[in-house]
């Protein structure tokens, strides 16, 4: 079936219209021409397929294919590329302002996560901190250790050294 919903006069184009105009196939036609090989697959193996389809500077749209009552249809709804704004819309002013509370709510949101985001990334930040202050203080601890080890084994050479002369 086609049929074309429109805000004034719709016109709806039933089975019969469309086949008396050959516009049957040209259903099948455009489904073919904006589906990718995935979503024609999917049309013919369960009937029916949903996808999005993008005219560039123009609208997305929102795309239902299926098969009812022995006929192709095919459901095109558009999404515009830019949002109107409520003077636009012709919407009251308090709808307005809920939607404006509505955003300070989602940014108060926000912020509290950021805010939580930003107290982990601290508390990482003091454990790595602490983490490198330990490892820099083992490496202290290994320089001394080298260091006396050295010392040690300066001494043992001596040692060796003054055992050989008294023989």
């Amino acid at each position: 079936m086609i049929g074309v919903i429109g805000p004034h006069d719709s016109v709806e184009l039933t089975a019969q219209v469309a086949a008396e105009f050959g516009l049957q196939d040209s259903v099948l036609t455009r489904a073919y021409e904006v589906a990718d090989e995935a979503q024609v697959r999917r049309l013919e193996a369960e009937r029916s397929c949903d996808f999005s389809h993008l005219i560039p500077e123009v609208a997305r749209f929102r795309v239902n294919v299926f098969h009812e009552k022995g006929n192709l249809c095919i459901v095109a709804r558009c999404i515009p590329l830019r949002i109107k704004s409520a003077a636009e819309l012709s919407l009251p002013a308090v709808l307005e302002e809920i939607a404006d509370l509505r955003r300070l709510e989602d940014q108060e949101s926000l912020l509290k996560e950021a805010e939580a985001a930003l107290a982990d990334l601290e508390a990482r930040l003091q454990e790595a901190l602490a983490g490198r202050a330990r490892a820099e203080a083992r490496c202290g601890q290994l320089e001394a250790d080298v260091e006396r080890l050295s010392q040690a084994g300066e001494a043992l050479e001596a040692l060796e050294a003054l055992m050989r002369q008294g023989r």
